[in-house]
């Protein structure tokens, strides 16, 4: 149990197996129970963290500039990924949908994209 500084509310450490996965969280003691349910229910639905690696749908995209050259591969949560820019930011480029599907597979596809053939925008490193 760890306490605040001013002595009040303690918190606890509350372990929740999502799947085959132990998550931590620290709550006030006089919730345990509810804090648990609501954070568990949480982790399932994918609500949460946008970057957060779960089944909500996904579109994996390239930008690309004026002559067609590759400039960076990205996921966004919009079916149309031009959402994602100003048109000032795109310029003269364009965006192109590659494929849509679960966050998690697409994911695991940019991830390979981007260490095999990155763009210059593709600050992973």
């Amino acid at each position: 149990m760890l306490d605040n500084p001013d002595g009040e509310h303690p918190l606890v450490a509350v372990g929740v197996y999502v799947g085959g996965r132990l998550v931590i969280k620290y709550v006030a003691k006089k919730s345990v129970k509810y804090a648990a349910k609501r954070y568990k229910e949480k982790l399932k639905t994918g609500k949460g963290h946008g970057n957060r690696s779960n089944y909500n749908p996904a579109t994996l995209y390239k930008k690309v500039d004026e002559h067609g050259n590759l400039l960076k591969w990205e996921i966004t949560k919009h079916k149309d990924p031009t959402k994602r820019y100003t048109k000032k930011q795109i310029g003269k480029g364009r965006v192109i949908a590659l494929k849509r599907g679960p966050r998690k597979t697409i994911l695991k596809m940019e991830r390979r994209l981007v260490e095999t053939r990155p763009g210059p925008h593709n600050r992973e490193r």
